[in-house]
């Protein structure tokens, strides 16, 4: 049997191996900390396109809707397969990653800075992964945390689609200390 690539050592080193693309950078009218947030959620997409089939069966967040936002910034919905009220194409000079990139300009629905899951966007539903309106100070690792936060939090959206609602009794036998 082939050895499987760890999910955390691909994590680890994500944003080494696969920088986002420079077309990040060049997105006009938004500052250093949006475009780290475009980044990595660009970085997080293109790991999963790459090494789906390394992370856990079924979880691919190169297809998997989700949405991140900064509050009263913008909400960005990532693989929406149909419209959504309120989102248009992504402005000019934004990165172009997902099977779909969808943009909202300012506070979508009541997503106030809050994690939220079966977030309905049409005929499915997606988690809403919401960051400061500034990098929190001391952070030197930011990137990394934020893609872990990402691809963590993705999850349990993907957990709560493909499995439903685990009990409590269950979900603490579940074996998260286990490689296999």
């Amino acid at each position: 049997m082939a050895r499987r690539t760890s999910g955390l050592v691909l994590l680890a080193t994500a944003l080494t191996i696969y920088p986002a693309p420079g077309r990040s950078s060049a997105v006009e009218g938004v500052t250093d900390y949006e475009r780290t947030v475009l980044a990595v959620s660009e970085c997080a997409v293109r790991l999963f396109e790459r090494h789906e089939r390394d992370i856990w069966p079924g979880y691919d967040l190169a297809t998997q809707p989700f949405l991140v936002y900064i509050t009263d910034t913008w909400c960005l919905l990532v693989n929406g397969t149909e419209e959504v009220e309120g989102f248009a194409p992504c402005p000019d000079g934004w990165p172009a990653f997902g099977r779909s990139l969808r943009h909202h300009e300012g506070r979508w629905g009541n997503l106030v800075g809050q994690l939220a899951f079966d977030v309905d966007i049409g005929s499915s539903d997606a988690v809403a992964i919401g960051f400061p309106e500034a990098p929190p100070e001391g952070m030197e690792d930011l990137k990394s945390r934020m893609l872990g936060h990402i691809v963590h939090e993705a999850f349990h959206q993907h957990q709560s689609t493909a499995f439903g609602e685990i009990p409590w009794a269950r979900e603490e036998r579940y074996p998260s200390d286990d490689a296999e």
